[in-house]
């Protein structure tokens, strides 16, 4: 038997189950298949967007991905002989052969794939979710990669934020006609033309002989999209349903009954309005509609929630795929996905279809970023908050952060921001490297979000509906409504592709497909202020996140590279490959070891080629003092190549435990444009970036004591402090160590090289999490050599703070230990670091009144005498006062002169 991993949701694992799912219930699955090829396909799809490859925008059709990498027909039928078997009906099949649609009872289910299926009452929603209780497992002969749909835990939910949705009563018109208008600034509502005024002025195309997809899971009323074309002076745009599994197509909504749809139905209507709104040409808007989730059940029912799950979800983005009408599509949702989806949207990058999904409304992720919007073949659109001028051009923007609001009638607008954050699943594309992650909080070895923005406040969307014919006007019209979200930015930026491919079609040339490549190039280049407005201010900062993240100068993770300035990024989208200098490796390497070394990598070599037709002049420069740069500079005829070893260097044998990264900058001189690549260095694995307890002794129960990642899953894979946010045991980086020992003591211990009479700093970030309230009883303990400098009983709760000590070492090792026991709840330990401690930098001395004034730079925790002496020739030095301990950042004292016709002062640092 072969177990299928990845189908017991992770939260499943820590409840009780309420029983079991009835044998009756009827269940809809898809039996997913793998690709063929994939290492081929991941070469191919490297080629297809690197400009100096033969293969540069030659996508595949449908037909062509199917035959290449598709499964194989006897494969396919011999899936579906296996569902036919176990009773299971075959509902559909796909054209690229990697999904088989079935129905089954929940009985011929669990036999088929050796489960049971439960019952567990969700941990955050009102509603009941069905669950395997084990992996699913098939024969080892049955090439079956999921099974979508075995569990309902995540419901698909639009990324709309509503502001504030009127009682029935309150039902009326904002206004009518376009936005923009009036004197001085106007920061919206925006409708209609006002987004093309704002971000393409004087761009001509229109979207025309382009089709644009949107995934939905609403169906939607075409006199809204025509009350909203009406009202904006649009012309009328074909709007085509296309319903998948058993869709209706209905946009009926009861506020009383469903309000749980509304903001569905505002979804789809919104997607419609804001691709037309940006691009009104378009020969179609094909709206790809599954099947929506039922609405929340009262609390307190056994009702289970026959949601969308993965079996519906992939079949829309397979549809989207294998029909491969539209070359630009939208999703505004954030849903569940696995190994089936995640194939889907290579498909979409290998047939030239831009993808484009909102990162999200609730700001900065704590931990894991939701699902799907870190995959690394997807574009991910985040929000900003635009001003225009009195004319409606483009102003000023920054980050889309709203707080939560209250009307006074009842209705109550939560908070919301840009979403963004760092992916825990997927490493860093190699077009997102070589941006500095320093002063934007990003990750330099896992994918960041969001990749643009656009305007997702304050925005116009035309929506009805039968109870409203009924309501204080007594029109039966549609109404406009003041909405926003990321959901409404991303279907504009599908707007904006198809006018670029519009353009590319016209010039003879492929459509521009999975744009990352291009954007990050254009985003690293000096092109980047001419083609995006660079969003600098505002954060999307929340409760669980304070301090992450700020908008930066480039790219951040806010708002990623900001918003289209349109005619300028379409020429440098659609511009012929200019990259003269190519560089391979894209990626600068990362390496581990315990203090002093060995590293795992010590060196990679570059090799430089000159792709262009004349010659050119390159250089290195920016590399920090632990790397070693083979040559730096030179000059290659066109053809020619060159190569470059970039080489730790004998200073990292004085790193004994800490993290170090830095960036190198290639320059090609003679056009320059730059690229840069980002190392690595983990001494002493200071930083758990391992992922587990690597160079250091752990003494103690590793069920209480583990390595944590952002999303506070333990090494079970089981939630590690039920009831905390997730990241609460991570100050930085994407791990940190969870200690709770309990009730005898733990240790964590590591020795490094020193030198005799050495003095070093030893620095940690320290944070005490209690549960449920309760912190006692615990300890912590900080030794060098087995001497405590730091002891701590009965701690109470506190967040991340930063201990620095000053240690010494009488001979050539030092044992570096933390001690700890926390019974109810667990220490959080990061960004250990112990090094050669800085010595005192003396300013400037003053000299006044008879007193010499002497200032310093000092360390916490430190003490520093003060020496004097008459004669730099004598080699003795006489002690001024009693030592003085640190209380301050800079420290200050004043002496006497005294008589001396000359006088020499000097600091030293003890612990």
């Amino acid at each position: 038997m072969q177990v299928l991993g990845g189908h017991v949701p992770m939260a499943a694992r820590g409840l009780s189950p309420r029983g079991r799912l009835d044998a009756n219930y009827h269940m809809e699955l898809s039996i997913g298949l793998p690709l063929r090829n994939d290492e081929q396909l991941t070469n191919l799809l490297e080629d297809i967007y690197n400009p100096a490859s033969p293969n540069y925008r030659h996508y595949l059709t449908p037909d062509q991905f199917a035959s290449s990498f598709g499964p194989s027909p006897e494969d396919y039928q011999k899936v579906i002989d296996f569902a036919k078997s176990h009773g299971l009906v075959i509902k559909g099949t796909h054209p690229n052969r990697t999904l088989v649609d079935v129905s089954g009872s929940v009985g011929d289910i669990e036999k088929a794939f050796h489960v049971h299926m439960l019952v567990y009452r969700h941990p955050t929603e009102g509603r009941n979710f069905f669950a395997p209780d084990v992996e699913p497992s098939v024969g080892s002969g049955i090439p079956i990669l999921m099974i979508n749909g075995l569990d309902n835990y995540v419901r698909p939910h639009p990324r709309l934020h509503l502001s504030g949705m009127p009682a029935i009563t309150r039902v009326r018109p904002l206004r009518k006609g376009g936005g923009g208008g009036g004197s001085g600034s106007n920061t919206g509502p925006f409708e209609g033309s006002d987004y093309r005024n704002a971000y393409v002025a004087g761009v001509s195309q229109q979207g025309t002989g382009q089709s644009i997809g949107l995934f939905e899971l609403f169906g939607f009323n075409g006199n809204d999209i025509g009350d909203y074309e009406s009202d904006n002076g649009l012309p009328s745009v074909n709007v085509q349903p296309i319903l998948i599994d058993g869709a209706s197509g209905s946009d009926d909504v009861d506020y009383l009954d469903d309000s749980g749809y509304l903001d569905y139905a505002f979804e789809v209507t919104g997607d419609i309005e804001m691709a037309i709104s940006m691009a009104p040409g378009v020969s179609s808007v094909l709206v790809y509609e599954g099947p929506t989730p039922d609405d929340v059940p009262p609390l307190g029912t056994n009702y289970v929630q026959d949601a969308s799950t993965t079996a519906q979800i992939n079949d829309v983005l397979n549809r989207m795929a294998t029909d491969d009408l539209a070359k630009q599509l939208s999703c505004s949702y954030g849903f569940d996905i696995n190994l089936s989806t995640i194939q889907i949207f290579q498909q979409f990058a290998a047939q030239g279809q831009s993808f484009f999904l909102a990162s999200g409304d609730a700001g900065a992720y704590t931990g894991s970023v939701d699902e799907p919007a870190d995959d690394p073949y997807i574009t991910v659109v985040g929000g900003t908050s635009l001003t225009t001028t009195s004319t409606g051009s483009w102003a000023s923007e920054t980050t889309w952060s709203s707080p939560a609001s209250n009307d006074g009638l009842g209705d109550i607008t939560p908070a919301a921001a840009s979403g963004g954050g760092v992916s825990l699943t997927y490493a860093i594309p190699s077009w997102q490297q070589g941006i500095s992650m320093t002063a934007n909080q990003g990750s330099t070895t896992m994918r960041n979000v969001p990749d643009v923005s656009l305007v997702a406040n304050n925005m116009i969307i035309q929506w009805g509906n039968t109870l409203l014919g009924t309501g204080p006007d007594d029109s039966g019209d549609s109404y406009p409504f003041a909405e926003g979200g990321t959901s409404l930015a991303t279907p504009l930026w599908a707007g904006f592709i198809a006018l670029v491919n519009q353009q590319a079609a016209a010039n003879g040339q492929s459509p521009i497909g999975f744009i990352n490549p291009a954007l990050y190039a254009i985003g690293k280049s000096t092109n980047y202020l001419t083609c995006f407005n660079d969003i600098t201010t505002g954060s999307n900062t929340n409760d669980l996140s304070p301090t992450k993240y700020n908008a930066t100068t480039g790219y951040d993770l806010c708002t990623g590279w900001g918003t289209m300035i349109g005619g300028n990024l379409m020429q440098a989208l659609l511009a012929p490959p200019t990259e003269h200098l190519v560089i391979t490796s894209p990626l600068g390497f990362t390496s581990f070891g315990p203090g002093g070394g060995p590293f795992t990598v010590t060196s990679q070599t570059y090799t430089l080629q000159n792709m262009g037709s004349t010659p050119l002049n390159w250089s290195v420069a920016n590399a920090p003092n632990w790397l070693t740069v083979s040559t730096t500079s030179g000059s290659l005829a066109s053809g020619a190549g060159a190569a470059v070893t970039i080489s730790l260097n004998p200073a990292v044998t004085n790193f004994l435990i800490g993290n170090y990264s830095g960036n190198v900058l290639f320059a090609n001189q003679s056009d320059g444009t730059f690229q840069n690549r980002q190392f690595n260095l983990y001494a002493g694995n200071g930083g758990f970036e391992t992922g587990d307890f690597t160079d250091w002794t752990l003494i103690g129960d590793t069920d209480y004591n583990f390595v944590l990642a952002g999303d506070d899953a333990d090494v079970a894979g089981e939630e590690a402090f039920p009831g905390e946010p997730d990241g609460v045991f991570v100050h930085s980086g994407l791990y940190g160590a969870y200690l709770g020992e309990s009730p005898d003591n733990g240790s964590l211990s590591q020795t490094v090289t020193t030198t005799a009479n050495g003095l070093y700093l030893v620095s940690f970030w320290l944070t005490c999490i209690p549960y449920q309230g309760e912190t006692a009883p615990n300890g912590f303990d900080a030794k060098w050599n087995g001497s405590a400098f730091f002891a701590g009983t009965n701690l109470p709760a506190f967040g991340w703070t930063n201990l620095q000590y000053l240690v010494s070492s009488t001979g050539t090792s030092g044992t570096l230990e933390f001690d700890f026991n926390n019974t109810p709840g667990a220490f959080g330990l990061d960004d250990v670091s112990v090094q050669t401690a800085p010595g005192p930098f003396l300013s400037p001395a003053m000299v006044s009144g008879g007193n010499i004034t002497l200032s310093w730079g000092a360390i916490a925790n430190a003490s520093y005498q003060i020496q004097s002496t008459t004669n730099l020739d004598n080699s003795g030095w006489i002690n001024v006062g009693s030592p003085i301990p640190t209380t301050n950042s800079v420290m200050s004292v004043s002496l006497p002169v005294g008589n001396s016709s000359g006088q020499f002062y000097r600091v030293l640092m003890s612990p």
